[in-house]
């Protein structure tokens, strides 16, 4: 939008154009986990701008802020004074789409699980900044471009890490004041891994199985997300055997309908079925 102004004085009168942005009022609503973190700060940045809020004893918050375009929204939450080591980021991504995914101004998990600010997301942005050389991802095509280039056997034991220090108790590494300053620094990030394996054999391990496990950390699955064909390939040879490379599978093809098919490596007589999808889990009736 613009409009003009004139300036009339002792002088000659001068006129001029002023271009003005109009947003638009959009809302985020998500929480701070891996376990709640209660009255985090959570604050979004957009543009350039910034926008605050609290989240409550659950961790949840809802966040007002005005957007325009193109511009890429990322989310940052802060412990409160019982877990000053929380220190979290999430990448969401450009407003445009973002908006478009809500479809009511209101963008909650169901719609985009970077509302979720958690260990997850936290590995996630300090990787994907890792893979564009330290910079801002500053599009969704920049976004998506590092996603298909970050390394995600790195993301889960970030994630791990972070689970440890704020879920379990365990300390930072000396030099880190939080959980980003710890994964930011490949040595205390190191250190902290070794320490915990020291300390606690298999701690690492089983933080990971745990935040695989987490449904409040997890994307909210819908029927619409299984879809498809899905193969399950096993590898029949160990390494240094002549079975190296012989291997078998199995298909299993889900239709928009309901129905489907199960194709094993062994001829099955009848291989259709059908499918519901219920409490968060394909069920499949052969």
């Amino acid at each position: 939008d613009s409009f003009r102004y004139a300036l009339v004085g002792s002088g000659k009168p001068a006129e001029a154009q002023v271009d003005v942005d109009v947003g638009v009022l959009f809302t985020i609503q998500g929480a701070v986990v891996d376990a709640p973190i209660p009255h985090a700060r959570v604050r979004a940045t957009i543009g350039g701008r910034s926008y605050a809020t609290t989240a409550n004893a659950d961790g949840e918050y809802r966040l007002d802020l005005i957007g325009i375009g193109q511009e890429m929204v990322v989310l940052d939450a802060r412990g409160g004074a019982d877990r000053p080591v929380v220190n979290f980021l999430s990448v969401l991504g450009q407003f445009d789409r973002l908006r478009a995914e809500a479809g009511d101004d209101v963008l909650d998990r169901t719609e985009n699980h970077q509302v979720q600010v958690t260990h997850v997301s936290t590995a996630e942005a300090f990787l994907l900044q890792s893979v564009v050389g330290g910079g801002a991802i500053t599009s969704d095509a920049a976004l998506e471009a590092a996603r298909d280039n970050m390394d995600m056997v790195a993301l889960l034991q970030m994630a791990a890490a972070i689970k440890l220090v704020v879920d379990d108790g365990f300390s930072l590494p000396a030099g880190a004041d939080d959980t980003l300053e710890m994964i930011s620094n490949p040595a205390l990030f190191q250190q902290f891994v070794a320490d915990a394996e020291a300390s606690s054999p298999g701690a690492m391990n089983a933080a990971a199985v745990a935040t695989m496990a987490d449904p409040a950390g997890a994307p909210v699955a819908r029927a619409a997300d299984y879809v498809g064909e899905f193969t399950l390939v096993y590898e029949l040879g160990a390494p240094g055997s002549v079975r190296v490379g012989v291997g078998q599978g199995e298909l299993l093809e889900l239709a928009a309908d309901g129905t489907g098919r199960y194709l094993t490596f062994v001829p099955n007589a009848d291989p259709s079925l059908t499918w519901t999808f219920e409490g968060n889990q394909v069920v499949a009736v052969f």
